[in-house]
């Protein structure tokens, strides 16, 4: 994943992530799951790594069982979010910590508006949210495996 260097925060840190901006982007079924996830407690760079992998195998999994899973935007989703827990290493900004632990439990959980592995459009919300995130924080998501 390419950070953008025209970007305000430059190494995919900006001086200020906007909430606003990263919801303004989503359908509002997506913005009220999404800000939930926001409020849920703190989650160690560890344990989101873990949640994104299991629910990596799982779709894996699940696809082999199904035409409707697409595996590899599933990977291409799980590699976004693991670059986006790599910009959450101390010190970072409160809100920028809770806008990518949201986006990774977004991913990571079947708690979402579409489910993963029971809907044609499982993936596509999903997409969505980390895409949001991802261009907020100035991470290219069109750079290779992104989405």
């Amino acid at each position: 994943m390419a950070i953008d260097p025209d970007h305000p925060g430059g190494q995919g840190h900006p001086a200020e992530v906007s909430i606003t901006r990263i919801v303004e982007q989503l359908p509002e079924s997506v913005e009220q799951v999404f800000r939930r996830m926001m409020r849920e407690l703190r989650r160690s760079r560890e344990e989101l790594r873990r949640l994104v992998a299991t629910h990596l195998v799982r779709l894996e999994t699940a696809s082999r069982a199904t035409d409707f899973i697409d595996a590899p935007l599933a990977g291409h989703i799980a590699n976004l979010c693991h670059h986006l827990i790599d910009t959450i290493a101390p010190p970072v900004e409160e809100d920028h910590r809770r806008v990518v632990q949201a986006a990774v439990l977004y991913f990571a959980l079947e708690e979402d508006v579409e489910s993963d592995t029971d809907s044609l459009i499982g993936l596509d919300d999903d997409r969505l949210v980390v895409n949001a995130v991802c261009r907020e924080l100035g991470i290219d998501t069109n750079a290779p495996g992104g989405v």
